[in-house]
């Protein structure tokens, strides 16, 4: 299950914005009027295809709850996988993959 902010995935253009990392305490200044806000949402797209696709590799079902939606819908699509399904089927990824590593069977 992954839970998604959009308010986390597009910043709102209010302009001239500083942020602080708490760890580092070093601090930034950002636009999000200007450039570099078009580049963070293409980079944050990137980073969630890549994400889905790790995880599809992973043979893990992608479910997405949004904070800003009632998670009931995230719930019914949760209940619409079948786990006999599922779970034949992470056994012969299994099967494959101890195939792979040249385990006996």
């Amino acid at each position: 299950m992954v839970i998604t902010d959009p308010l986390e995935d597009a910043l709102p253009p209010v302009g001239l914005v500083t942020f602080e990392d708490i760890e580092t305490g070093e601090v930034i200044e950002f636009d999000t009027s200007g450039a570099g806000a078009a580049e963070y949402r293409r980079r944050i797209e990137r980073q969630r295809i890549e994400r889905d696709a790790a995880l599809r590799r992973m043979n893990v079902d992608v479910v997405e709850v949004h904070t800003d939606r009632p998670y009931v819908d995230a719930g019914t699509e949760i209940l619409q996988f079948s786990p006999t399904d599922k779970l034949e089927e992470t056994e012969r990824a299994l099967a494959e993959w101890m195939r792979q590593q040249g385990a006996p069977g």
